[in-house]
């Protein structure tokens, strides 16, 4: 578990475990002969790969971005990625209760990176995070009931309730979460842009990485979105990295 502090934010990097893809889905284009020097796989082709949150705190508010797969996989499922669910765990383990959570940040609506969104009780699906407010982008919803060929990747059980019962916003493009927090869209998988108030303390922008499709995590080196423009200095945090990771990315003349 890591923490950092800037300014009057906490950061803390939590997970919900290990689990696989299939190596040649994580790494897309890049050749096999480059990345399996650093990754090995399994007998099926898989890889290991990490499911990192990011808790950010201050004294007014506790943010959770990303909320991994969850404990609500069919079996199938289990059977090619494993369900390690231990994010309520290890939120417990840094003294965070789920009622605790005041804002829930999807990057996109993918079953690792929506999971613990809702659990279910009495054989329905209800919120994890009792007093939290969703949000995640209305394309990204709308892409998920269209079946296209990602569509193995939704679970409508992790966000339709909430969308059905008002607790998950929906965002059209940019949008004010909170007034240090903005999303942005980037073809259907966000990132979410944590920026300090005070700049005075010349905070950088703090970036929480969802995934870029087909591209997750090559040679440890964190695949993101579009960088911000407007920012020359600004800490990126990595999603599936074997280990929650973070990186510094600046801007050269």
């Amino acid at each position: 578990m890591q923490r950092l502090t800037l300014g009057d934010f906490e950061l803390t990097a939590v997970s919900d475990g290990d689990y696989f893809l299939d190596g040649g889905a994580y790494f897309g284009v890049v050749p096999k002969v480059l990345w399996e020097r650093k990754v090995k796989v399994d007998e099926k082709n898989r890889v290991l790969t990490g499911l990192n949150s990011v808790v950010v705190r201050n004294d007014e508010l506790t943010i959770l971005i990303e909320t991994g797969v969850g404990n609500k996989l069919p079996e199938k499922m289990r059977k090619i990625h494993g369900m390690p669910a231990k994010l309520l765990d290890n939120l417990a383990a840094s003294g965070i209760a789920p009622e605790d959570i005041d804002i829930v940040i999807n990057s996109h609506l993918h079953f690792d990176h929506a999971g613990w969104n809702t659990v279910t009780k009495n054989g329905k699906p209800v919120p994890t995070f009792p007093n939290a407010v969703y949000y995640s982008q209305k394309e990204e919803w709308v892409h998920a009931h269209e079946n296209q060929r990602d569509g193995v990747s939704y679970f409508s059980d992790n966000y339709d309730p909430l969308v059905e019962n008002g607790q998950m916003k929906l965002l059209e493009g940019d949008g004010e979460i909170c007034p240090f927090e903005t999303q942005r869209p980037e073809a259907l998988h966000c990132v979410a842009e944590l920026l300090g108030r005070d700049f005075a303390r010349q905070i950088p922008p703090i970036q929480a990485c969802g995934d870029k499709r087909f591209l997750h995590h090559v040679l440890r080196w964190v695949a993101c979105h579009r960088l911000t423009q407007t920012a020359d200095d600004f800490l990126k945090i990595g999603r599936h990295g074997w280990q929650p990771s973070k990186g510094r990315r600046r801007s050269q003349n």
